[in-house]
């Protein structure tokens, strides 16, 4: 199943390009142009991203001004580095 990526909010200049990030920041991807009235908007991390347990929303407004908001994911299996509980919490092994 994807990761799926929900903007609740932006605030800047109008419209905004948004890109998903490795981290650290070595390589990003496009993903679209929006404007408040897409918000909420969701998106699924593209393929070649998603294996990271971390990664990077980019937010360029209207005016050049760019935001990161830095995300962490889980896997939803026991894999010896990470487990999530059927509540969605996180477990990170020692």
């Amino acid at each position: 199943m994807p990761t799926q990526v929900t903007i609740n909010s932006i605030t800047g200049t109008e419209p905004f390009s948004v890109f998903i990030c490795d981290d650290p920041i070595t390589m990003c991807v496009w993903i679209d142009q929006i404007n408040n009235i897409d918000l909420p908007y969701t998106f699924n991390v593209p393929i070649i991203l998603a294996g990271s347990l971390s990664y990077n929303v980019k937010i360029v407004d209207g005016n050049g001004c760019v935001f990161y908001v830095q995300s962490v994911t889980y896997k939803q299996f026991e894999d010896f580095e990470s487990f999530e509980f059927m509540d969605d919490s996180p477990y990170d092994f020692q």
